[in-house]
């Protein structure tokens, strides 16, 4: 097929189905690739959209990067009656949030938030971003306080009970063991504390 016959081809395709579109563009990749450059721009642009629609957040961000790159160089303003690197740029923030890379949104919201303060939709994006960093961050060290401190006991009993009695040569490192789990564990207590009240300030 022409190129030009691809490129009418794909945009008769209905605008609702977002999996046909998919798959026309990820079965004519290397005719696509031989567009015209702003031809081929709108082609993957439209199919970033439809990967967002349909929740392949993953594969949105493999591909996402270098189409802002090309959207940059050619200096492409509006696909499809919107600002394209604006809609890039969010989406990528949604798809990171959506696969829990919030340090990636949080970089990206903060980005857009620079580039257009007077939209209130990044300012109330950034605060839900950094509150689920922060419940994350929380879950997923709290579940580290937890297996120090019975690690820690364990560590503790088998000393009392086995190195104490048995093997004195052997208390004083079991000592240090399991006063060092429990010192880390209440390290990482700590530090888990702070953090959620740092992004908790960050969303005020």
């Amino acid at each position: 097929m022409e190129s030009s016959s691809i490129y009418m081809d794909y945009y008769r395709l209905s605008r609702k189905s977002f999996h046909e579109r998919i798959r026309y563009f990820e079965l004519h990749v290397r005719e696509i690739d031989e567009l015209l450059i702003s031809e081929k721009i709108e082609i993957q642009y439209d199919y970033l959209i439809c990967l967002f629609e349909i929740g392949r957040y993953h594969k949105f961000l493999d591909f996402v990067d270098p189409l802002i790159e090309s959207v940059i160089i050619e200096n492409i303003y509006l696909i499809e009656g919107k600002d394209a690197y604006r809609e890039l740029l969010t989406k990528k923030a949604a798809c990171s949030y959506n696969v829990t890379d919030y340090g990636q949104a949080d970089y990206i919201l903060k980005s857009l938030i620079n580039l257009y303060p007077e939209d209130p939709f990044y300012r109330a994006f950034f605060r839900k971003n950094v509150r689920k960093q922060g419940k994350y961050w929380y879950r997923r060290n709290k579940s580290f306080v937890v297996v120090g401190v019975l690690l820690a006991t364990a560590v503790l009993q088998i000393d009392m009970l086995v190195i104490g009695p048995f093997y004195t040569h052997l208390s004083d490192v079991f000592t240090i063991i399991w006063k060092g789990l429990f010192l880390l564990s209440a390290v990482f207590f700590m530090v888990n504390e702070w953090k959620v009240w740092y992004l908790g300030r960050r969303t005020n």
